[in-house]
């Protein structure tokens, strides 16, 4: 899986399946834009956590591990992941 930043579209909001517009629509919800606010601000915030959620996670693949437990009985498996992102 590939973890996407996203970028803003013309209008500043962050583009639709990437983390950024997750975490404008997340914002939207717990702070609706005002009558008259540029939604440009509020992309470009969100945007730049994404960004460095993500790039702090490759940075860091290291420390996420990924368990799964074996359904036949035979114990569980550890797997180290890689973080890719555009």
């Amino acid at each position: 899986m590939t973890l996407h930043i996203g970028s803003l579209d013309a209008s500043g909001r962050p583009t639709a399946a990437s983390m950024a517009g997750a975490i404008y629509d997340s914002l939207l919800t717990q702070v609706p834009l005002g009558a008259n606010e540029d939604p440009h601000g509020r992309g470009k915030i969100a945007l730049a956590i994404a960004q460095g959620v993500i790039q702090y996670l490759a940075a860091n693949h290291d420390a996420v591990h990924v368990t799964v437990r074996n359904n036949y009985g035979h114990g569980t498996h550890e797997q180290s992941v890689t973080i890719d992102y555009d």
